[in-house]
């Protein structure tokens, strides 16, 4: 029963006094700590505890989460408000598909364990089957969200629903430790809890709950570890059962340590979910129906502190299959008691289990020994049973951890519970104990997989640096070229599977800690061309010519719908490498349209196509005149009307046609008619893909003219989609700047040599001040032709940032500047790893040999080269 439906006389009662802290009162943090800030109680008051319970519904998934560290309603209700919200008069714990009835969680909570002095300790808010209520709150769960039609909108929050707890372990209710026969011994701990919940296709089947967990006491920590304890019961609780096991007591728990990358079916990455699903998915009849729960609850965990690896843990309770507690155990575990084959009792047989760092084989093949990969025997009666399903329970943590927690002190620990459908595939499928693997081939991860990964990638983009400090992530090498002797690749790109946080926690532990920050960011866009073969530039006098392949970005899938979603590019310039300062000069996007049909069904709807359709597609269904921007508007009267096949009998379609971005291809119109695209699409290529159809990408040439030799541009291609028109899912496009190419409009290296082309300077004469636009006083270095990162800041440049440029050279040169007597005034072996910008070029910064700023008049400048030796003269007024 949970404690929310006790009275304050009950609640006197049992409150015990907990050494060092007032009586049913909790801890005060540390003042000003932001991440634990607990509500301040009068020491003349007896504060009642708050046991809130919250609903996460913004999408597929309802999920219940509490102010007191347990996940789940249990036998508690969730908040009227959410039920109202709703329209619903029961309490989801962890519903998928909402509003289905298909349970998959009874209630579940958080653990967290570590030593202090000689003690180990363990705080549990759930274990058992039982609420042991070791974490408690003094506040209500407030709401926020960032999305602007909320009555909750806060510009700071991440997600559409957004809920934050704060709770500590220093309250003493009921916990008592079986093995030391005492009363819950806290380690002063407060926990700030947000979870987040997104109503955005890419995020719709998972919460991430991230906590960050404060020393709020007077003594260290050590070895801290970190986990959640799931005990599922899966069922619909609408379907009568006629079995002699109850629904929710024959579920199957399991381990999915890795998955096929959703960029690359033929790469895995890690991915360490904890699961659960029902033993069959209760099919109705021959099929799976609506309230079949099919489908699986998974944990994974993001973000702990580094730690000694990971640790998945199953088990049934005594009075199921067996007349004991078991889960399998490896020989090498010896618990602090003989209770060592289930359910763990007690602070230190709880921690030992947190840390034991074994990875649980499937509960599906308790029906076969493992002795010979390190396990204990299998009970000798019942162990078939538990195989085809029992009460299972899991616990899936993380630790120790490598550092101490001192007073003060918070560390994160984040995770994502996960739903993924389809877990089961085969209705009525048979399962034999004896060939567990039969039947789990049967089964599918990859909907759980999905959710799991794309939970990871959210809470911490795959190769994005956040912080800057140039680690961006682990990755997979591919696409290589050649392989050297010794394994590495050649010419390779790189495909990111993490973020700057580093992996999420795995078996294997990881003791080094990397900076960086969670990202909380949406869906990937198609990748923009990457420089090198699909991405490159040309330059000569005057003029830069782009040339780009969408090889790597047209017939990419995207990583969650699975679908090309590509629709154009667009290509910017800018003197700096800066996000926010590229200019657009041109868009290339496919000549597609949005299709609406009208449902005249009452009250009448225009129902919108989920892909678009190209207008090449159009023309060859409704013939080469047809313009679909004849049918702009949504009227039901004057519609473009064609004839299909509805329900087994023709019927009378009416539509409506919106363009797709800009619909600017090689040539287009506008308001002064036919327009030239500064981006042509010059070929296409297709090929047979490895699904058997036919992938088709263009080739690109886009000349930027009229440009200053001395402005060297930074170029960039972007790749946009068009979004998800089924959820009305905005196009979103990759970030300006991320694939660029650098290049002055002089000649390149190559061109010099092949040519023998006579180098140039400039400016000749290099004037500290002259004359700009409309007679203003101006400089190089204001124009951003020098340290054009510094934005021509007044009084911002040094001596050592002035340039004169030596162009047309080939790969290799070098150059000396005289003065008229003859001293040597500099020499410059080309390239230089501080002066050469271009392989065709070298800036002198107007320093001498001797470390001093160049002084006014005129020098004489040599080049030698492979090309012969050059020699000419230069003015510098300063």
């Amino acid at each position: 029963m949970p404690f929310c439906t006790f009275g304050l006389a009950l609640l006197l009662f049992l409150i015990l006094f907990d050494p060092g802290a007032p009586l049913a009162r909790p801890v005060n943090g540390i003042p000003g700590a932001p991440e634990f800030t607990p509500k301040i109680v009068d020491d003349s008051t007896i504060q009642v505890p708050i046991f809130d319970r919250r609903l996460h519904y913004t999408g597929p998934v309802w999920f219940t989460i509490t102010n007191f560290g347990s996940i789940g309603t249990g036998a508690g209700r969730v908040a009227q408000r959410d039920r109202d919200e709703l329209r619903i008069r029961y309490s989801p714990s962890f519903e998928f598909p909402a509003g289905s009835r298909n349970e998959y969680l009874y209630q579940g909570g958080l653990w967290v364990g570590g030593i202090v002095g000689i003690d180990t300790l363990v705080s549990v808010s759930f274990s058992g089957g039982v609420a042991d209520f070791e974490w408690i709150s003094y506040d209500t769960i407030t709401e926020s969200s960032n999305n602007k039609s909320s009555i909750f909108f806060d510009p700071q929050a991440r997600a559409d629903q957004e809920y934050y707890a704060q709770y500590a372990d220093t309250t003493i209710l009921f916990g008592v430790d079986e093995l030391e026969n005492r009363p819950h011994r806290p380690l002063h701990l407060g926990v700030s809890q947000r979870s987040y919940g997104w109503a955005d296709r890419f995020a719709r089947q998972f919460v991430i709950v991230e906590c960050w967990i404060k020393n709020i006491g007077t003594r260290a920590i050590d070895q801290l570890a970190c986990g959640l304890y799931v005990d599922a019961d899966v069922s619909n609780s609408t379907v009568e059962s006629f079995s002699l096991v109850p629904q929710a007591a024959d579920d199957v728990a399991g381990y999915l340590d890795r998955a096929a990358n959703l960029q690359r079916s033929d790469i895995d990455d890690p991915i360490n979910v904890g699961w659960v699903a029902d033993n069959d998915g209760d099919p109705q009849g021959k099929s799976f129906a609506v309230n079949s729960p099919n489908g699986a609850l998974g944990v994974r965990i993001l973000r702990v502190p580094p730690g000694e690896g990971l640790s998945y843990n199953w088990w049934v309770p005594s009075g199921g299959a067996l007349n004991y507690s078991w889960g399998p155990v490896r020989y090498a575990r010896r618990m602090p008691s003989p209770r060592e084959l289930g359910e763990p009792y007690g602070d230190r047989n709880r921690y030992y289990v947190m840390t034991n760092h074994e990875i649980d084989y499937p509960q599906m093949e308790s029906g076969v020994e493992h002795i010979g990969q390190g396990w204990r025997e299998r009970p000798r009666l019942a162990s078939c049973d538990v195989a085809d399903g029992d009460d299972a329970r899991f616990l899936i943590s993380a630790g120790p951890a490598c550092d101490l927690l001192r007073p003060g002190d918070s560390v994160p620990f984040v995770y994502a519970i996960c739903a993924g459908e389809n877990m089961h595939t085969i209705p009525g499928r048979r399962f034999d104990c004896r060939y567990p693997d039969e039947y789990e081939q049967t089964m599918n991860g990859a909907g759980l997989a999905l959710a799991a990964t794309w939970a990871s990638w959210i809470y911490d983009t795959p190769g994005f640096d956040t912080d800057g400090d140039g680690y961006r992530g682990e990755f997979h090498l591919i696409n290589c070229d050649s392989v050297d002797t010794n394994g590495g690749g050649f010419g390779c790109d790189t495909l990111f599977y993490t973020g700057d946080l580093g992996p999420p926690p795995g078996p294997d532990g990881n003791c080094m800690p990397h900076a960086g920050a969670p990202d909380y960011v949406g869906p990937e866009t198609p990748p923009c061309p990457q420089s090198g073969q699909d991405f490159t530039v040309e330059s000569r006098p005057t003029e830069i010519i782009v040339r780009w392949s969408g090889r790597n970005t047209e017939v990419v899938r995207d990583p969650l719908s699975r679908r090309f979603d590509f629709e154009g590019y667009r290509l910017y310039v800018s003197r700096s490498n800066v996000s926010g300062q590229y200019t657009l000069i041109s868009s290339w996007d496919r000549e597609d349209f949005l299709r609406f049909t009208y449902d005249p069904d009452p009250p009448g709807r225009w129902i919108q196509e989920r892909d678009p359709i190209s207008l090449e597609k159009l023309r060859s269904m409704y013939g080469d005149d047809f313009d679909p921007l004849r049918y702009p508007t949504p009227s039901p009267y004057f519609c473009f009307r064609d004839t299909i096949i509805r329900d087994g009998r023709e019927d009378i379609r009416c539509s409506y046609f919106e363009p797709v971005a800009d619909n600017r291809a090689n040539t287009y119109f506008d308001g002064g008619g036919l327009q030239h695209n500064v981006i042509q699409r010059i070929r296409d290529t297709s090929y047979v893909g490895e699904l058997g159809d036919t992938l088709t990408f263009g080739y690109y040439e886009a000349h930027l003219t009229n440009l200053n030799p001395s402005e060297g541009l930074y170029v960039t291609v972007t790749a946009f989609d068009y979004g998800d028109p089924s959820i009305g899912l905005e196009p979103l496009e990759s970030l300006p700047g991320h694939c660029y190419q650098f290049a002055y409009p002089v000649y390149s290296a190559d061109v010099v040599a092949d040519s023998a082309l006579e180098v140039s300077v400039y400016p000749n004469p290099y004037k500290s001040r002259f004359e700009g636009h409309g007679g203003v006083l101006t400089s190089y270095y204001e124009q951003r032709y020098e340290a054009p990162e510094k934005q021509g800041i007044k009084g911002g440049l040094q001596h050592d940032e002035r340039r004169i440029w030596f162009i047309n050279l080939p790969a290799k040169a070098t150059i000396r500047i005289y003065t008229l007597d003859g001293d040597l005034v500099r020499e410059i072996d080309h390239p230089d790893p501080f002066l050469s910008t271009y392989p065709s070029m070298v800036g002198w910064d107007l320093i001498t040999r001797n470390a001093q700023p160049v002084v006014s008049g005129i020098y004489i400048w040599r080049v030698e080269s492979e090309l012969g030796v050059q020699t000419g003269k230069l003015v510098i007024i300063l």
